[in-house]
């Protein structure tokens, strides 16, 4: 709380007001900056004077995104300015601010390019509508996830259905040998596990079981080249085909599990008697 009883006072105070907003500005200045981010607002007096010297502000960004822009150029995030020195600043080899027509107004979005060693990039994805959208970054997110599993594990295996099929023939070899029930159990294991190239033909418009038969065939015959379906939906090598070991692993446990809670809840039917 101020008491100002005189007008001279009330100067006074004014003037203390706009060195204070003076002192901030030169100390931003000082350390060379030309771009700053801030998640906090700016007082206009201060945005005025650093952009008659040529910085950038951007005002009231979220935390993450904060943390984001720092990540990429290098910067720190600084809580009190005091603090800062150019040893925290970041640096981009461009910084531009981009106008687009939005659904309901016109949109903005600044970019921050030619980063030295950024440590967060940000995929820009666009469609022709939201669902088309979505469906890209599902298949972005999907990819980024695989090839993350594949490098903390360090092992792959060959796509396109190989690993399944590949497994479904030793089955029922082994499942030749058995004369109880546990050969059906078998049997059923592998048809489900030709249920993916099966899939993976279906969805590129060729006829799903044409192409498991010719699939079994190539890899029976095969030197030991993976053959699978193919992006284009024919059965082929893929050997540049690969599935982190993780992720199949995780499939064949999720699919155990699956079929021996089903199979716990028909015995309990079973005994019940219903």
């Amino acid at each position: 709380e101020i008491e100002i009883s005189k007008p001279e006072q009330l100067s006074a105070f004014l003037d203390a007001g706009e060195r204070y907003l003076e002192d901030i500005s030169n100390m931003i200045i000082s350390t060379g900056v030309n771009a700053v981010f801030t998640s906090e607002s700016v007082d206009p007096g201060i945005l005025h004077r650093l952009s008659d010297e040529g910085v950038f502000v951007l005002a009231d960004v979220e935390r993450s995104d904060l943390n984001n822009i720092a990540a990429a150029t290098g910067a720190q995030v600084s809580d009190l300015l005091r603090d800062l020195t150019s040893e925290d600043l970041g640096s981009a080899g461009r910084l531009y601010v981009q106008r687009a027509e939005g659904r309901e107004s016109v949109e903005e979005r600044i970019h921050i390019t030619d980063c030295e060693n950024p440590a967060v990039v940000t995929i820009d994805v666009g469609g022709a509508n939201e669902i088309a959208t979505e469906e890209v970054i599902r298949g972005l997110h999907d990819s980024l996830k695989s090839t993350t599993l594949a490098l903390n594990e360090g092992f792959a295996v060959p796509g396109g259905g190989y690993v399944h099929v590949r497994a479904a023939l030793d089955i029922r070899t082994i499942a030749e040998g058995s004369a109880g029930r546990e050969r059906l159990a078998m049997e059923s294991f592998a048809r489900a596990l030709e249920n993916i190239p099966f899939i993976l033909a279906d969805n590129a418009g060729k006829d799903g079981l044409d192409s498991v038969l010719e699939l079994r065939a190539a890899i029976r015959s095969g030197d030991g080249t993976p053959f699978g379906i193919t992006t284009q939906g024919e059965v082929g090598e893929v050997s540049t085909v690969r599935i982190p070991s993780a992720s199949l692993d995780a499939a064949f446990k999720g699919a155990y599990e699956t079929a021996a809670s089903l199979l716990r809840v028909d015995q309990v039917i079973s005994v019940q008697g219903d």
